[in-house]
C-alpha cells in the first residue's frame, strides 16, 4: 500500500470511528440532543454551535494525545490520564461501566423504537438483546463497517430533511436558558470515543489520524446542528416524545419516516454488538467473550433498560458527563506536568 493511500485510509477510518462512537442510542433517537440542548438551551443557536466547535477542536487534540502515547488498546488508554497503575485501573473501570451504561440505553432505545412503530416494546427490547448476543458469540465480523454505513445513511437522511425545511415558527420554540450543556455533552461523548481511537489508528500515520479526528469532529458539528434544527422546527410535537427524532422526521418527510426506523434499528443493534463485545472482553480479561461473560453483561443491562429511555438519558447521561469532566481535568494536569 502506498503512503498516500495509507494516509487517506487512516484519516477516513478515524473519522468514521469518531462519528460512529458519538451517534449512539441517545443520538439516533433524538433524546440526547433534546435533553442537552432544547430542554436546556432553548432555541438559542449558541449551545449547538459551542458543542460543534468542541467536537471539531477537542477530537484532534485527544487523538494527538493517544497517538503520542502509543496506546493500542482500551487497557492501555488510562496511561494518558494517570501515571500510576491504580489510576489506570480506575480509568479502565470507568470506561467499562460507561460502555455498559450505553448498552442499557441502546436496549431501551430499541424498545422505544419498536413501540413507536406499533410493535410490542418487548420485541425491540428482548429481540435486540438476543440478536446482539448471538452476533457477539458468533464473531463480530464486519459489524463495525456495517454500523458505519448505517450511521452515514441516517446522517444523510437528517441532512437532506434539514435542507428542505422552512424556518421554525416563533411560537413553537422551547424557552430554556443557556447552560453548561454543550460542555457536558462533548465531555462524555469524547470519553466514549477514547477506546475507539487506538483501534482506529493502528500503525497509520499520526498526522492522518489527527486529520481524521478533525474531519469527523467537523462532520459531527454539522450533523448536531442539522438534527437540532429539525427538532426545533417540530418542537411542539417532539418535546414529550420518547423517540423525538422519529416523530420529527415523520412530520417533515414521508420517505424519511420509512427509512428511519429500519436504519436506526439496525444501527442500534450493530452499536450494541460493539458495546457488548468490548465489555464482555473486559469481563474475560480481554480474551474473546464467551457465553458466560455475555450473559454477565447482557442480563443486568436488560434489567436497567426497562426504565424509560427519556428517564435513562435524563438521569445517567448528565452524571456520566460530570464524571468525565473530572477525567479530562486529570488529563489536563498531566499535560501541564509534561510541559514543565
Amino acid at each position: 500500500m502506498s503512503r498516500t493511500l495509507m494516509w487517506v485510509q487512516t484519516m477516513l477510518v478515524v473519522a468514521g470511528g469518531y462519528i460512529g462512537a458519538v451517534v449512539g442510542g441517545g443520538f439516533a433517537t433524538g433524546r440526547e440532543l433534546l435533553q442537552f440542548f432544547l430542554l436546556s438551551g432553548g432555541s438559542s443557536p449558541v449551545p449547538p454551535a459551542a458543542a460543534g466547535i468542541g467536537f471539531a477542536i477537542a477530537g484532534p487534540l485527544l487523538m494527538g494525545a493517544v497517538a503520542a502515547g502509543g496506546e493500542q488498546s482500551q487497557r492501555e488508554i488510562g496511561r494518558i490520564f494517570c501515571v500510576g497503575k491504580p489510576g489506570r485501573s480506575l480509568v479502565d473501570l470507568v470506561l467499562v461501566v460507561f460502555l455498559w451504561t450505553v448498552l442499557a440505553v441502546v436496549l431501551s432505545a430499541a424498545a422505544a423504537l419498536a413501540e413507536v412503530e406499533g410493535l410490542l416494546a418487548v420485541v425491540g427490547w428482548l429481540g435486540g438483546a438476543t440478536i446482539i448476543s448471538l452476533v457477539v458469540l458468533a464473531g463480530r465480523g464486519a459489524t463495525t463497517a456495517v454500523n458505519g454505513l448505517l450511521v452515514l445513511v441516517l446522517v444523510g437522511t437528517i441532512l437532506r430533511v434539514n435542507s428542505t425545511l422552512p424556518p421554525p415558527a416563533g411560537g413553537d420554540a422551547p424557552t430554556g436558558e443557556f447552560s453548561v450543556a454543550p460542555l457536558l455533552y462533548v465531555s462524555y461523548n469524547l470519553l466514549f470515543v477514547l477506546p475507539v481511537f487506538p483501534r482506529c489508528v493502528g500503525r497509520g500515520p499520526k498526522g492522518a489520524a489527527i486529520a481524521g479526528a478533525a474531519l469527523g469532529g467537523t462532520f459531527l458539528a454539522v450533523v448536531c446542528w442539522a438534527t437540532i434544527q429539525i427538532m426545533l422546527r417540530t418542537y411542539r410535537h417532539v418535546a414529550g416524545a420518547e423517540v423525538p427524532l422519529r416523530v420529527a422526521l415523520a412530520l417533515t418527510s414521508p420517505a424519511a419516516a420509512v427509512v428511519y426506523p429500519i436504519v436506526a434499528g439496525l444501527a442500534l443493534i450493530t452499536t450494541g454488538v460493539a458495546l457488548t463485545h468490548g465489555v464482555a472482553c473486559r469481563v474475560d480479561g480481554y480474551d474473546e467473550p464467551r457465553a458466560r461473560s455475555v450473559c454477565v453483561v447482557m442480563i443486568p443491562a436488560l434489567v436497567v433498560s426497562r426504565i424509560a429511555l427519556s428517564d435513562l438519558v435524563a438521569i445517567l447521561y448528565p452524571f456520566m458527563a460530570w464524571v468525565s469532566l473530572l477525567l479530562w481535568f486529570q488529563l489536563g494536569r498531566n499535560a501541564l506536568r509534561r510541559v514543565r
